[in-house]
C-alpha cells in the first residue's frame, strides 16, 4: 500500500475533472434549450443523457472522496 495516497490523488483529480466537464455540458445544453418552449424528442434525449452522465460523475467523485476519507488520506 505504498502508493495509496498517490492513487487517491490521481483518482480525485480525474473525478473532479470529469464532474466539472459533465456539469458544463449539462448546463450548456440546459441553457441552450431553456428558451425553447417545446423541445424535440432528440433535444430532450440529449438533455436527459447529459443530466444522467453528470449524476454518474457526481456519484463517482463522491465515492472517491469517501474512500479517501475512509483511508484517512
Amino acid at each position: 500500500m505504498q502508493h495509496i495516497s498517490e492513487v487517491c490523488d490521481l483518482l480525485a483529480i480525474e473525478g473532479e475533472r470529469r464532474y466539472e466537464e459533465t456539469r458544463n455540458v449539462w448546463q450548456s445544453l440546459a441553457g441552450e434549450f431553456e428558451d425553447n418552449a417545446s423541445l424535440t424528442v432528440d433535444e430532450a434525449n440529449q438533455l436527459e443523457a447529459a443530466r444522467k452522465e453528470h449524476h454518474r460523475a457526481a456519484k463517482e467523485y463522491l465515492a472517491i472522496a469517501f474512500k479517501a476519507k475512509f483511508l484517512e488520506i
